[in-house]
This record gives structure tokens, sequence and C-alpha cells, in this order.
């Protein structure tokens, strides 16, 4: 997996390392173990065949979980993808720039719009903080579950 902040140094991890970097190991109540006898992440995430999954932050903060992510092929040469910790790490959305060639580079943003929990520095809903971003001038791409609710759209309306 390419990832931009590799660039600069700094150390990628994955679902499956934990607390590398002087972060606090991630934990839940009742510790689980891989089938390599570590200590198993506080979420899961499959890996299959062929595929890699790409999370929206470096580390996962004990006790939270990402609302986002993406699965890259390991088996498909035609495209690169890139990681863009640099510009954001956010739980609840992905930004990662797609390679393909002589073709202009893109952001492919994933993301769930919520309301941030009351427990974290964060405010506003994802998307207000995903527009309050410095993004590169490129073209992107949002594909997002706006989480949005209408009276008019609930069954018993009907």
């Amino acid at each position: 997996m390419k990832d931009a902040a590799k660039a600069s140094g700094s150390k990628e991890q994955t679902a499956d390392t934990t607390g590398d970097e002087g972060e606090a190991p991630a934990a839940k109540p009742k510790k689980r173990k891989d089938n390599k006898g570590k200590d198993a992440p506080h979420y899961s995430v499959k890996e299959p065949a062929g595929y890699y999954p790409i999370l929206p932050v470096q580390v996962v903060p004990a006790a939270e979980r990402p609302r986002v992510f993406a699965y890259a092929s390991s088996t498909r040469r035609d495209f690169e993808v890139f990681n863009r910790y640099d510009l954001s790490q956010d739980l609840d959305f992905l930004i990662l720039e797609i390679r393909q060639g002589s073709h202009s580079p893109f952001l492919l943003v994933l993301m769930y719009n919520q309301d941030a929990p009351d427990d974290t520095q964060q405010r506003g809903r994802s998307f207000e903080r995903f527009k309050a971003l410095a993004l590169p001038d490129m073209p992107i791409v949002i594909a997002m579950d706006a989480n949005e609710h209408h009276p008019l759209w609930e069954r018993e309306k009907l």
C-alpha cells in the first residue's frame, strides 16, 4: 500500500497493529487474540484475497472504530491508490489519491456524514469538517452516506 505520509518518514499502521509510536494500544474490555496469538484490534476488517483494507486514520483510538474504509486491489497494476493522511485523518472520511497512467490524478473521498460525538473535540457534521480542509487543486470525487432524513421519507407517511 502506498502512502503520502511515508514520504515524510512516518510509519503506517493498519488494523492489525496497535499503538506503535507512543500511542496507547487499542483495547476492548474483553481482549481477543488473532490467529497468531497477538492481541486483536477492537474492530475487525476482513481482508479478501487480492485486496487490502485502507483505514481513514493511521492509528484508531481505543474504544473507537472507523466509520468508513476502502479496499484496494493488490493484483491490479493499471492504477495506484495513495492514502492522503497528510490532508486529514478523520474516522468519518477517507481521502485517497488515484493515479492511472497518463491520466490526471484525482482525489476519491469516502464519507459517512454525521454529527461529531459529544466526547470529542471535533465539531460539526463530517461534511462541514471536510469542507474546512485545505485540499490540492485537483478533481475530487465524493462518495457519501449523507445520513440525512426527512419526515416524508418515513414509511408510515406513505
